[in-house]
Parts: structure tokens; C-alpha cells; sequence
């Protein structure tokens, strides 16, 4: 399952995501793919340039639950969580899921 992360810099410069562990998630670009259960650290970085400083990092947990049989049917209803150790009604980002 691939989702785009989708982040902005008001320089205009690129911003790189990394994940801290990648037997649960993987990053190619802007496309994340969940490999498997467990919590990975997806961090958002911008180096800057000659012109503008390097931003802050931005780290969010990414928390997958893998459902007790695994769905073999990709218009299968088992629910997949992702979970965000985020207040509710807070905004952290947006994940699109696409078909890469």
C-alpha cells in the first residue's frame, strides 16, 4: 500500500521524508509503503540552500496494527489503523493513498 506525503516549503526548496525504520515503513521520493506492523518515526527534512537556512525537522509517529488475518483482497473492509499520538481534531498532514 503506497501513500504520497505531500509537505511544503515556503522557500519553494524540496523537503525529504525518512523513515527511522523501514521493516514497517519504506520511502522512495514522496511514496511511503507499509511493509509491516510496528511504530517507525516518518521525519520531514529541508537542507535549505545558498539563499535560505535549513528548516526544523518535523518528526511524526507512525503507528501500523496489522489486522489479525491478513486481507488478501485489496478491496477487503479489514481495518488497517493509522494511528497518529496526536490530540484529536489535530492537523499533522496529509496521506493520499495511490496505487504507485
Amino acid at each position: 500500500m503506497g501513500f504520497r506525503g505531500n509537505a511544503n516549503a515556503t522557500s519553494g526548496l524540496g523537503i525529504t521524508f525518512v523513515s527511522d525504520n523501514t521493516a514497517v515503513a519504506t520511502i522512495a521520493g514522496n511514496v511511503m509503503t507499509l511493509v509491516g506492523g510496528g511504530t517507525a518515526q516518518i521525519t520531514a527534512t529541508q537542507g535549505g540552500s545558498s539563499a535560505y537556512l535549513a528548516a526544523t525537522d518535523v518528526t511524526q509517529t507512525l503507528t501500523v496494527q496489522v489486522p489479525n488475518n491478513t486481507p488478501v483482497d485489496l478491496n477487503s473492509t479489514t481495518p488497517l489503523t493509522i494511528a497518529e499520538n496526536q490530540p484529536i481534531g489535530t492537523v499533522i498532514g496529509e496521506f493520499n493513498a495511490t496505487d504507485p
